[in-house]
């Protein structure tokens, strides 16, 4: 195979977005097509529960995925049982697949165990991506930790998508034969700055409704900022837990006419949302990588984050401000400061700090480099 001849990819993600309400895995649709410019990717994508009905799914974005689940309900009891069942399965079905030069799995668990013995199957390089965070939650369970330690320590190349993941990772005792940072993919033909903007008075929060992501303590910022910051709106993208508590928050200090909850919202909308916001808050506690922080500098505007974990890592201090996640006071203090210097941050400037490290060519190209170290040159 020549050196512009495409790599046979075959892609096992942990977590993928099989429609537009799908929001599992947002990031793996951006992962392929940046993986496309120069592989041949056809997609696996084995599900323990999920519709039972096995499928083969044209994507419109020009690759096909592999679709199975064994359960459609959660199981109650012999969980580990049926896992021995669907790796049997996963392993039967993707074997009539192959063969192909190079797998890449997402996930340390059982997908990226189904990885290590079709490649050991057909004896080719595995790639294992781990985006799981905290690692702890993983490190910390007997079980889990087994699994993860025999696909990590068996891949020919561990990628970890933040500096904070891969130490988590080596401090938990688990030893990869090799390991890179890699971060994640940014969609910036999606999320791109709006023509001819002018200011919205708008802040948006986008995340799951989860207590570690910072819905709630975002709006208790704004209830304090609110007072300084006369005809300011915050725009709350996302579904979950905390949602049933931010909507009495909202109703029991008269803030409907301040604070729209939007729910969950498809890809595109998001994207328009964006650029046509402010600035984007994102106090959350913990991230491996912060794809939203990247989507919103892709989109142009700058980003209130916090000062933990891969966001101090990756989110530059020239896009935006820091702050303890945990602290509603600072975050309010920010979000005071933002609005006051809003003429200090040029969109092309954000646009440019995501688009080369982790735009489509970038991370691609970044990809294209990994797998030909790991295939032979008459493979590359």
């Amino acid at each position: 195979m020549s050196e512009n001849s495409h790599i046979k990819l075959l892609v096992i993600p942990e977590l993928f977005p099989l429609n537009d309400n799908d929001h599992a895995g947002l990031y793996m649709p951006d992962y392929i097509k940046a993986v496309q410019l120069f592989c041949d990717v056809s997609v696996f994508y084995p599900r323990l529960v999920g519709q039972t009905d096995a499928e083969l799914i044209r994507d419109p974005r020009g690759f096909s995925i592999r679709y199975f689940a064994l359960l459609r309900d959660q199981p109650r009891f012999l969980k580990r049982l049926f896992y021995v069942q669907w790796f049997s399965r996963a392993l039967k079905v993707a074997k009539k697949m192959g063969p192909f030069d190079l797998i890449h799995a997402h996930g340390p668990l059982l997908h990226g165990n189904l990885a290590v013995q079709l490649g050991k199957h057909w004896n080719i390089p595995v790639v294992l991506s781990v985006h799981t965070g905290p690692f702890s939650s993983i490190a910390n369970n007997p079980f889990y930790a087994r699994m993860a330690k025999r696909s990590i320590e068996r891949a020919d190349l561990t990628l970890a998508v933040s500096a904070d993941l891969q130490n988590d990772i080596l401090h938990s005792g688990f030893t990869p034969k090799r390991i890179e940072v890699s971060g994640n993919p940014v969609n910036d033909e999606l999320f791109k700055p709006a023509k001819n903007k002018t200011m919205s008075k708008k802040m948006l929060f986008v995340s799951r409704l989860d207590e570690n992501k910072g819905g709630l303590r975002t709006l208790k910022a704004f209830h304090k900022a609110s007072v300084s910051l006369e005809g300011w709106q915050l725009l709350v993208v996302g579904k979950g837990r905390e949602m049933a508590a931010m909507e009495r928050y909202i109703s029991q200090h008269g803030l409907e006419k301040k604070v729209r909850m939007l729910g969950k919202m498809g890809r595109e909308k998001l994207a328009q949302t964006m650029a046509t916001s402010d600035f984007l808050v994102f106090p959350s506690e913990h991230e491996t990588f912060g794809l939203v922080p990247h989507e919103a500098l892709c989109a142009g505007i700058p980003v209130i984050t916090s000062n933990t974990t891969a966001l101090k890592e990756w989110v530059p201090a020239k896009a935006g401000l820091q702050v303890d996640p945990l602290d509603v006071e600072a975050i309010a203090a920010a979000m005071l400061k933002m609005a006051d210097s809003l003429d200090q941050y040029r969109p092309e400037e954000l646009r440019a700090t995501t688009v080369s490290r982790f735009g489509n060519e970038a991370f691609g190209m970044k990809m294209k480099g990994l797998y030909q170290s790991l295939l032979s040159p008459c493979v590359v």
